[in-house]
């Protein structure tokens, strides 16, 4: 089981758990900007079916893999970008469509 905390200072925390023979090991990976983090402020996250884990911030909507950070930002131009710059609601329906909610 994979649990996910936002610590402050753009921290973000990927906590793992696995059981195994009546042991329970935890693992934490802390990934912050130096990682990739698009940024330090984290407004909301969601969880898709495939596994991506996605955050909305002051700036960009961040999707995260387990292993990199794909970045979405307003840049100006039509197809795949933000309307506006911020994303700080998200809510994944049972479509699998992605909605920001934005300042």
């Amino acid at each position: 089981m994979k649990y996910l905390s936002l610590c402050g200072a753009g921290l973000l925390l990927l906590f793992t758990s696995t059981l195994q023979a009546k042991s329970y090991y935890a693992t934490v990976e802390r990934i912050s900007v130096g990682d990739g983090l698009p940024e330090t402020t984290v407004y909301s996250f969601a969880k898709d079916k495939a596994g991506f884990l996605w955050l909305g911030m002051p700036t960009a909507l961040a999707r995260f893999d387990g292993y990199q950070f794909r970045t979405f930002i307003k840049n100006g131009q039509t197809g795949r970008s933000l309307a506006v710059s911020s994303a700080s609601n998200i809510f994944i329906d049972s479509k699998e469509r992605i909605w920001l909610g934005t300042w």
